[in-house]
């Protein structure tokens, strides 16, 4: 079976099938704002880092697997690798394992998010110093 789309929506997570766009799947998501939100999708998981929490969907059900709370912030980004989660939000950077246990956080000199990314075994974390 072909993969779904993924739809962040208020509060809701939807699954699109990309040949008929029949809806497969809808998971909640309560407090969940897709202005703010950013989505990864990697290693059979949909994993949302939304302004106070992440989730982690399984992707082909929907199953909500876990849901943590986090720093407070909006607009983070969230990249997952080998297993474990990166989220960059509010100027620090926290990583998760793949059952949204945090293994370590570090505090970064930027006071927002963004975007973060690995090319090889290095990470690219943006800041606002000049």
């Amino acid at each position: 079976m072909e993969e779904p789309l993924l739809v962040l929506e208020p509060n809701t997570l939807t699954a699109i099938d990309p040949t008929t766009g029949a809806v497969r799947w809808s998971t909640s998501l309560p407090g969940c704002n897709p202005i703010y939100a950013r989505l990864a999708i990697a290693e059979g998981v949909a994993v949302v880092a939304a302004y106070d929490f992440l989730a982690c969907v399984q992707q082909q059900s929907g199953q909500l697997l876990w849901r943590v709370p986090t720093r407070k912030g909006a607009r983070g980004g969230v990249v997952i690798r080998n297993g474990r989660l990166f989220l960059y939000k509010s100027g620090a950077i926290e990583c998760y394992d793949g059952r949204g246990a945090r293994l370590w956080a570090r505090e970064g000199e930027s006071q927002y998010g963004g975007s973060l990314g690995f090319s090889g075994d290095v990470c690219w974390v943006p800041n606002d110093r000049n």
